[in-house]
């Protein structure tokens, strides 16, 4: 454990687990710019200007609705993006890393178990938003801090004659070959649903393997399983 609060893993919420927080790092400033690096230390900067380059695998619509706010308040600053899936996102790390240094100011993934690797490693910085007081004790680091709680969600076609209940109804015989779920090698929320389904009680790996003999399939995703849900 990196931490001793592991931000983004909490209780299950009904038969629902909340299991990744979308998480905010400030990254090391290995191959930061100046002017990078001194819009890190504090928010409330009025004069903030030069780039800012951002690491994200959030959702296109949402970083468009946070980089117009923060023109709003730092119209001297640009945000330069750079959005892929988890897994493309760590091999750009890896590769940057293996070749001079990180490139990102600032990381915001959703597989807060990535984050705790980027840190074991030393790529963040230390660094207190003013409004970090907002944000709950356990979804934040010293250096990372939750944005938003994630919910795993069972989506089902309405032809289906009885939906499953319970993520355990996605192992019953009548749910053969019927079932399809993200690969967590591509996207960080499946990931952290499988950090989640592995450690929670009635569950671990064995609910995996249990998914696989009953015909589950896996795809890419989360977009391709919720539209092959909607085809059927």
């Amino acid at each position: 454990m990196f931490h001793t609060r592991r931000p983004g893993v909490t209780a299950p919420l009904g038969p629902l687990p909340v299991i990744a927080s979308f998480v905010v790092l400030v990254a090391a400033a290995c191959g930061s710019s100046p002017a990078a690096s001194g819009s890190q230390a504090g928010s409330a900067a009025a004069t903030a200007t030069g780039t800012v380059h951002l690491y994200s695998s959030v959702t296109q619509a949402t970083i468009d609705n946070v980089v117009a706010a923060l023109a709003k308040t730092q119209p001297g600053l640009k945000v330069d993006v750079f959005r892929a899936p988890t897994g493309d996102l760590n091999a750009r790390i890896a590769a940057e890393q293996q070749s001079g240094g990180l490139k990102a100011d600032v990381l915001w993934l959703t597989d807060p178990l990535s984050m705790q690797g980027f840190d074991a490693q030393g790529l963040l910085a230390t660094w207190t938003p003013t409004e970090l007081a907002a944000v709950p004790a356990q979804y934040s680091t010293p250096t990372s801090w939750g944005t938003r709680l994630l919910d795993v969600v069972l989506a089902y076609n309405t032809s289906l004659g009885t939906p499953p209940a319970s993520w355990k109804d996605l192992t019953a015989p009548g749910m053969k070959g019927k079932v399809a779920i993200p690969d967590p090698r591509f996207a960080g929320s499946a990931f952290a649903a499988l950090g989640w389904f592995g450690l929670a009680d009635g569950y671990g790996l064995d609910f995996y393997r249990a998914l696989k003999a009953n015909g589950a399939a896996q795809l890419k995703a989360p977009d391709d399983v919720v539209t092959g849900v909607a085809k059927g």
